[in-house]
């Protein structure tokens, strides 16, 4: 009864349950000069739970779950420090990116679209940079899903800020 009357408080939600961690996370980050950042999205499959609500498509077309997107800070030598940002959602039923025309994904505002996560998580790094005010550098590292022109384009606006450095594995054909 008490783990259903926790679940069912207005008051818990997943980024209530992160602040006292993430809070752990930055006091281990104060004696670094460097940190990196290190963002992906995970799926947590639950097709077998076929009466729990919320869910939705993720993996194939067959799994249902949540998506769940961490930023990770990582020593230089690869020592986990803790999080620092994490999103959780579920896709709504029928959403596949794939099902969509190159036009209507051109179309489809960048609040709207699923990759707004890289950006939110860079933003978030940009905050916590500049909460430790300069004794922290973070290098934001994202695989090839991250490598979108809206990213670049959000370190470029925040150039004069001293942001946090994007460090990006390419999947496009840059000149």
């Amino acid at each position: 009864k008490a783990a259903y009357r926790f679940f069912s408080n207005e008051k818990v939600n997943p980024q209530n349950i992160l602040e006292p961690h993430t809070e752990s996370t930055k006091s281990r980050l104060t004696d670094r000069k460097l940190v990196l950042a290190i963002q992906d999205t995970s799926t947590l499959d639950y097709g077998s739970r076929n009466e729990t609500k919320g869910l939705g498509p993720a993996g194939n077309r067959y799994a249902r779950g949540l998506l769940i997107h961490p930023t990770l800070a990582v020593s230089p030598e690869g020592i986990p420090l803790g999080i620092l940002d994490l999103q959780i959602w579920a896709r709504p039923e029928g959403q596949w990116s794939s099902d969509l025309t190159r036009d209507q994904r051109r179309e489809t505002p960048l609040r709207d679209k699923e990759s707004m996560k890289w950006i939110r998580s860079y933003r978030r790094v940009c905050e916590l940079q500049k909460e430790m005010k300069s004794e922290v550098h973070f290098v934001n590292v994202c695989d090839r899903e991250g490598d979108m022109y809206d990213l670049f384009l959000e370190y470029h606006r925040r150039s004069t800020e001293n942001p946090p450095d994007l460090l990006v594995r390419a999947s496009q054909d840059r000149k």
